[in-house]
């Protein structure tokens, strides 16, 4: 937390991008939620380089916090080539509506996807 409240977003960047092959599950545990946390943090500075930096994680490590913090950039990125997919859907992209001061895009998915 007080890596955060300082701006210390490259060291928890660092810490996140560290990789852990922690055999016991009990530290293992424990290193996820220090990652969790770390992830959450760096919601505090919703730019490009952390959005793409998160998604990249979230391929190696899916955490929940790395995904819950992916999800609060409110990102159609994140939608359609987040790690939650084995692989990016096929989508076309529609119109751009804005709503509420938010631009969205629709996208749909390509009949290939859906037979």
């Amino acid at each position: 937390m007080a890596l955060a409240q300082l701006g210390a977003k490259e060291i928890l960047m660092k810490y996140l991008n560290t990789s852990k092959d922690i055999s016991d599950p009990v530290i293992r545990f424990g290193e996820e939620t220090v990652g969790n946390t770390a992830a959450r943090l760096l919601a505090n500075c919703k730019t490009d380089d952390i959005f793409y930096f998160l998604l990249r994680i979230a391929h190696e490590r899916p955490l929940p916090g790395i995904i819950e913090t992916l999800g609060s950039f409110r990102s159609n990125t994140f939608i359609y080539d987040g790690p939650i997919f084995i692989k990016r859907l096929p989508i076309k992209k529609g119109r751009e509506i804005e709503m509420d001061g938010f631009s969205f895009l629709n996208i749909e998915l390509m009949e290939a996807a859906c037979p």
